[in-house]
C-alpha cells in the first residue's frame, strides 16, 4: 500500500476523531477534502451525512447520491446498501421537505444495489468477517421468507464466530 493511501487513511481516521469530540465543522472540511481526493470512505461518509442531515450538513439528496455514486468504485458493501436505501421507494420519509428525493426513488435500482450489497457482504462473511455476517443478517431480516432464512443463517454464524 502506498504512503499516499496510508496518509489519506490516517486523515480519514482523524476526521472521525474531530467529529467524536464535537469539532463537526473541522471534521466536515476534512471529509470533503478527502472525498475530493478520491477516498472512498470519505465519499461514503459524505453521502451518508447529506442523506441523514447530520450536523453540520443539511439534508441534500442530490449531494448524497453524488457522493455515494462516486464511492461505488470502492466496492464497499455498506455503500451499496446505503445507496439501495436511498433509491428504495418504500423508505420515503414523508417528513422530508426535499421534493428532489422523489426524482431518485427507483425500485429497480434499489433492488440492484440491495443485491450488490448482499453479494459483497456475503463475500466478506464467507471469509469470517463478523461485521459482514451481522450486516447480512440485518439486511435480510426485512425481506421475504427466503431472506429471513438467510438472516437466521448469518446471525447464527455471527454468534458462533469469535471476535
Amino acid at each position: 500500500m502506498s504512503k499516499k493511501i496510508n496518509d489519506l487513511d490516517e486523515k480519514y481516521k482523524q476526521a472521525f476523531v474531530y467529529a467524536e469530540v464535537g469539532q463537526n465543522e473541522k471534521a466536515a472540511k476534512e471529509f470533503k477534502k478527502l472525498a475530493e481526493k478520491g477516498h472512498f470512505g470519505a465519499q461514503m461518509t459524505l453521502g451518508h451525512a447529506y442523506s441523514s442531515g447530520v450536523k453540520p450538513f443539511k439534508k441534500n439528496y442530490s449531494k448524497a447520491f453524488y457522493w455515494h455514486k462516486k464511492a461505488l468504485a470502492g466496492k464497499e458493501p455498506e455503500n451499496y446498501y446505503l445507496l439501495a436505501m436511498l433509491y428504495d421507494p418504500v423508505l420515503y420519509d414523508p417528513n422530508v421537505d426535499d421534493e428532489e428525493i422523489l426524482l431518485y426513488k427507483n425500485q429497480k435500482l434499489s433492488e440492484l444495489y440491495y443485491k450488490k450489497a448482499i453479494e459483497a457482504f456475503e463475500n466478506k462473511a464467507k471469509s469470517g468477517d463478523r461485521e459482514a455476517m451481522y450486516r447480512l443478517a440485518e439486511i435480510c431480516s426485512a425481506g421475504s421468507t427466503y431472506m429471513l432464512g438467510m438472516s437466521r443463517y448469518w446471525i447464527g454464524k455471527w454468534k458462533n464466530t469469535k471476535e
